[in-house]
């Protein structure tokens, strides 16, 4: 007996406290006495009760007295005072200070059943709901704990709006008081701006309910400036309305920098690489005209004139395409980004002849598909070539030998440009095709795992993209798209 819970019984009437207790019992509560005030207290301290049944006049101490002392100490005890017709004014005065219910003296067995019953049931239902507040407390503590743990900052806005939440990395990158910035305003709490910038990723998140995404630039003092990307994320309810939004800020300013540093190490060691194979290839041509120069006055001294004369046009060829090895030297060796307009279809051109000498591509057929309407477009000459000899270095030496063709096409309704790079090579594996563009993945031994992915971000810095289809045997095609009017 005594599973069902623990009840203390409070009455100076010593016949009411027997009577209690064998009827509760009997009914499988667990039953514990108290003659006066004085012991209901030293009972409350040391132990918590589900249910009290307190008379209202003690000869010692009020019952109304007594059940303060219980809600102080044990807010969730459910109280139920007993009371005679005389001090019934007494039973609602303590309902009003937090007893559950009260019993009218005499007590009947039924009534005593189900006013207890009634009470263990509120009592219940008291546990479940402060376990339940303590798992949200703590649910809440975690998720506080795992935002303020996070490197990237993280707001929580209205449909206005206002931040309701800011972790610690989204104040202190910006060297703002947490306090002020609550219930004000994301753009001007956090961005010191009057309005919403343009195509606000909030306001698009608030009215599709889609995620967003914008990079902002953030002025942190005179000299450092910041970049910032901001993703939203929409908070909905069970219909699908959207409540709130998550703005995940993430700054990409060390990334840039680190991006912008392996550009340029690609491009010198590219060139390093493009020189051996280069100086070998000059050398060819310099023995050719050093041949021809050796001939020429031999065969004029034998009366053969026009065919001395022959020779110097291709030594002039000679000439000419030393002339583009340098040109293609001193553009490779730029780090410093220049955005101009040019046509596309002439880089495209200019990097073949430039590669094509090389003993890489011996057995490597280029062909092209260039639209000679297409218009031109602003871009940095020397980074769109660093992607192209990175594209067919790669084809080349996925191939050994084969095609790699290129072409190019106007999308007007894209208002941009298309350039396609395909070979018929083995082709790219499907698992790794969503993972060519991250930095260091290579499937090549030696490989660093740096080539597609500073083309990835070289073609983004243009406001461009750049997508890869492939197909076990049939080969593998990269497609670039370059926005017409980027400005420069």
């Amino acid at each position: 007996m005594g599973d069902k819970g623990k009840i203390l019984v409070v009455d100076d009437e010593k016949l009411i406290l027997s009577t209690l207790q064998y009827k509760l019992t009997k009914q499988g509560y667990q039953v514990a006495l108290a003659e006066n005030g004085q012991e209901a207290l030293k009972s409350i301290k040391t132990t918590e009760y589900d249910l009290v049944l307190l008379d209202v006049k003690l000869w010692d101490i009020n019952g109304i007295t007594i059940l303060e002392k219980i809600k102080a100490v044990w807010p969730d005890t459910v109280v139920i005072m007993i009371t005679g017709h005389a001090s019934l004014d007494g039973a609602i005065k303590a309902m009003r200070g937090g007893a559950y219910d009260y019993l009218l003296k005499p007590i009947s067995d039924q009534e005593l059943k189900i006013r207890v019953e009634r009470g263990m049931e509120k009592r219940r239902a008291l546990l479940e709901k402060k376990a339940l507040q303590q798992q949200i407390a703590e649910s809440r503590r975690l998720l506080l704990t795992t935002f303020d743990g996070l490197v990237d900052g993280l707001v929580l806005l209205d449909q206005e709006h206002n931040i309701l939440y800011l972790n610690k990395s989204s104040v202190s990158f910006r060297n703002i008081n947490f306090t002020n910035a609550l219930g004000k305003r994301y753009c001007t709490a956090l961005w010191n701006a009057e309005k919403e910038c343009v195509n606000c990723p909030i306001k698009n998140t608030i009215l599709t309910g889609q995620r967003g995404c914008k990079e902002r630039g953030w002025q942190r003092g005179k000299k450092e400036k910041l970049i910032v990307e901001l993703t939203t994320y929409p908070v909905l309810d069970q219909e699908g309305n959207v409540l709130q939004v998550i703005v995940y800020e993430r700054n990409l300013t060390a990334e840039k920098r680190l991006m912008d540093q392996l550009i340029i190490s690609e491009k010198l060691a590219e060139l390093g690489r493009m020189a051996a194979a280069i100086g070998h290839e000059l050398n060819n041509y310099l023995n050719g005209i050093s041949l021809r120069v050796d001939w020429i006055p031999q065969l004029l001294q034998r009366g053969e004139q026009e065919r001395a004369l022959s020779l110097i046009p291709e030594v002039k060829g000679y000439l000419t395409e030393i002339g583009r090895f340098a040109r293609g030297l001193v553009e490779a060796g730029q780090t410093t980004p220049q955005v101009k307009e040019c046509n596309l279809n002439g880089i495209i051109q200019k990097t073949i002849s430039f590669l094509k000498p090389q003993n890489a591509f011996d057995g490597i057929e280029f062909t092209q598909k260039l639209d000679t309407r297409i218009p031109n477009v602003c871009v940095d000459t020397g980074q769109i070539e660093q992607v192209l000899i990175n594209l067919f270095n790669n084809a080349a030496e996925a191939m050994g030998k084969g095609e790699i063709s290129i072409s190019t096409k106007a999308l007007p309704k894209n208002d941009c440009l298309e350039l396609s790079v395909k070979d018929n090579g083995s082709g790219i594996p499907k698992a790794h095709l969503a993972d060519i563009f991250k930095p260091y993945f290579t499937t090549k031994k030696g490989g660093h795992g740096l080539g597609l992915a500073i083309c990835y971000n070289i073609i983004k810095a243009h406001k461009g993209t750049i997508t890869v289809n492939s197909e076990p045997v049939k080969g593998t095609t990269f497609n670039i798209r370059l926005p017409i009017n980027r400005g420069s």
